[in-house]
C-alpha cells in the first residue's frame, strides 16, 4: 500500500487543501479540457492522459516486476511500430490488480493486470487484448467518450469528496479525493469495441502475431467472468463485453489473414516468464494478517480492531465499524521532518476546527505525535509518524478514538514472527508428468485455484491427461523472504 505512494506524494502534498478548493480546481480542468477536446489536435489526449495516468497509478499501484514490464514493453513496442502515422509515444505498465482487466486512456497509456496476464498461454494471447487497447487510443476513442460524459462526470465529484470519514467529517479531514480516473475509465460503445477488435486483429497480424489470439482470450475471459459463484467483479468484460457475435466477428477478421485458429496449447518458453508474479498480498502494498498490518518493506506493524472490516487498497488502509460511525484510516501524509509537518497541519485543522488540540508524544520504536479533538462538531484523533523521509498519518474519528489510542499503542517495527506471517500468492509454472490430469498437479502442488478455474485458466478440459513437460498455471501461497 504505502510505498506506492512515495512516488505520488506530490500528488498528496498537492491536494491537502480544502476539499470545495480541490473539486473547484478540478472542474476548471476538467472545462478547459472541454473546450479543448472540441479541437482535433492529440495534444488534448496527451494533457488528459497525464492527468489521469498519476491518479491511476497511485490508486492502482504499479507491479515492480522488472523482467515482466520490461517483456510487456517489449511486445507493446513491437506492435506500435506498425501503426502508420503514429501520433503518441506508447507506455506500458503492470498494475497490481488480480481482476482480469486490461485498459487505457488517452495519450498513450495501456495498462494489463496482473490478472490477464494470468489468464494468457501464449504471446499471441498478450498482444491481442493489448493491440486491442492500443487502437482505442490510436483511434482517440477515449478522448471522443470524454466529450460526451464530461459535464456528468463533472456533477459526480462533490458526492464523492465529500464525507470521507464521515459527514461531519469530509471538509475538515485533509484526505485525498477519490474517483480519481471515473471520467477516463468509461464505457465504450459497441462500434468502438468492434472497431478497436477489427483494428487491433490487423495490427497483430501486421506485427508477426497470429491473430486468433484475442478471439481465444475472450472466450476464456468470458467463462472466468461466468465461474464467480453469482458474484461479478469488475472486469475487462464489465466494460468491453464479450459476446459470442463478437468473438465470432474476431474469427472472422482473424480468417481473412489466418485461416487456421490459434490452438489454446500453452508456450511453455512463455509462460515461465510469468512464473512467479504476484497475485496477491504483494508486500509493497503491506499485507493484512486478519487485524495486524505488516509491512516489510517499510518495516511497520499497526494493529487495527478484530471484528472492524478493514481493507488495504494501494493509496490508504480503512478499517471501519459500520455499526457504531466508527473509522481508522491510514495513509501516507508528506515528506519532511515530523515536528515540522506536524506542526503545519495541527495548525491548520485547530483554524478549521476552531479549537485546540490535545496533543501528546507516544515513545516507542517511532516517535509519534497524537493531537485530538473534542467539539461539538467532531471527535476525531491524529497520529503522525516517520519513517525513513516520509511522514505519516493514522486517523480515527467518531466513536472509534477509544480503538484509535489503542491502535497507536501497537505502532512498532517488525520481529522475525511478524514476517514469518506473511504469505504471497503467486502464479506458479509447473510441467506436468505423463499423464497427470488438473487434479493430480493441483494436488502435488497445494493449487489454491479451484479445479474448473484451473482448467479455464490454462484452456483445457478438467478431464485432460497431459503429456510429459506440458507446462501447467497454477496459484500457491508462498512465505515471504
Amino acid at each position: 500500500m504505502l510505498i506506492y505512494m512515495l512516488n505520488y506524494i506530490f500528488y498528496i502534498y498537492m491536494e491537502r487543501g480544502n476539499v470545495l478548493h480541490q473539486i473547484k480546481n478540478i472542474f476548471l480542468f476538467c472545462i478547459s479540457l472541454f473546450f479543448v477536446a472540441c479541437r482535433t489536435s492529440p495534444d488534448i489526449d496527451r494533457k488528459m492522459g497525464e492527468y489521469a495516468k498519476q491518479k491511476i497509478e497511485y490508486k492502482m499501484g504499479v507491479n515492480k516486476n522488472v523482467a515482466l514490464n520490461q517483456f510487456l514493453k517489449s511486445v507493446g513496442d513491437k506492435l506500435v511500430d506498425e501503426i502508420p502515422k503514429r501520433q503518441f509515444d506508447y507506455k506500458f505498465q503492470i498494475v497490481d490488480q488480480n481482476v482480469a482487466n486490461a485498459f487505457s486512456i488517452p495519450g498513450g497509456y495501456v495498462y494489463m493486470s496482473t490478472g490477464i496476464i494470468a489468464l494468457t498461454n501464449n504471446e499471441n494471447e498478450l498482444a491481442g487484448i493489448m493491440s486491442h487497447e492500443i487502437m482505442h487510443v490510436s483511434l482517440r476513442h477515449g478522448t471522443k467518450q470524454f466529450k460526451r460524459s464530461i459535464i456528468p462526470g463533472i456533477l459526480k465529484l462533490p458526492g464523492k469528496a465529500v464525507g470521507v470519514i464521515s459527514p461531519k467529517a469530509g471538509s475538515i479531514v485533509n484526505l485525498p479525493i477519490t474517483g480519481t480516473s471515473a471520467l477516463y475509465l468509461t464505457h465504450y460503445s459497441r462500434k468502438n469495441e468492434y472497431q478497436a477488435d477489427e483494428k487491433g486483429i490487423m495490427l497483430c497480424h501486421n506485427a508477426g502475431y497470429n491473430p486468433h489470439g484475442l478471439p481465444n482470450l475472450l472466450i476464456r475471459l468470458e467463462a472466468i467472468n461466468n465461474d464467480q459463484n453469482g458474484l461479478k467483479m469488475p472486469s475487462f468484460i464489465s466494460t468491453h463485453p464479450s459476446t459470442p457475435k463478437r468473438i465470432e466477428l474476431g474469427r472472422s477478421i482473424a480468417n481473412k489473414f489466418v485461416n487456421q485458429k490459434l490452438t489454446n496449447s500453452a508456450d511453455a518458453k512463455y509462460l515461465m516468464k510469468l512464473d512467479g508474479m504476484i497475485l496477491e498480498n504483494n508486500p509493497h502494498q503491506g499485507i493484512l494478517v486478519r487485524n495486524e498490518f505488516i509491512h516489510p518493506i517499510i518495516n511497520l506493524y499497526l494493529k487495527f480492531p478484530l471484528n472492524w472490516e478493514t481493507k488495504n487498497s494501494n493509496t490508504s488502509l480503512i478499517s471501519q465499524d459500520k455499526k457504531n460511525n466508527s473509522l481508522l484510516i491510514l495513509l501516507a501524509h508528506s515528506f519532511g521532518k515530523l515536528e515540522d509537518v506536524a506542526r503545519e497541519d495541527i495548525d491548520k485543522m485547530n483554524k478549521k476546527m476552531g479549537t485546540q488540540a490535545e496533543e501528546s508524544d507516544i515513545p516507542g520504536d517511532y516517535k509519534a505525535r497524537i493531537a485530538v479533538y473534542n467539539n461539538f462538531k467532531i471527535s476525531l484523533g491524529v497520529m503522525y509518524f516517520q519513517i525513513d523521509k516520509v511522514v505519516y498519518k493514522l486517523v480515527g474519528s467518531e466513536a472509534g478514538l477509544e480503538h484509535f489510542h489503542r491502535s497507536c499503542k501497537t505502532l512498532r517495527k517488525l520481529t522475525k514472527k511478524d514476517l514469518a506471517l506473511i504469505k504471497i500468492r503467486k502464479l506458479k509454472i509447473v510441467l506436468a508428468k505423463s499423464g497427470q490430469s488438473i487434479a493430480d498437479i493441483s494436488k502435488a502442488h497445494k493449487n489454491t485455484w479451484s479445479i474448473k478455474k484451473t482448467a479455464i485458466m490454462n484452456g483445457v478440459r478438467i478431464q485432460t491427461k497431459f503429456p510429459k513437460g506440458h507446462p501447467i498455471k497454477l496459484s500457491v501461497w508462498e512465505s515471504y523472504k
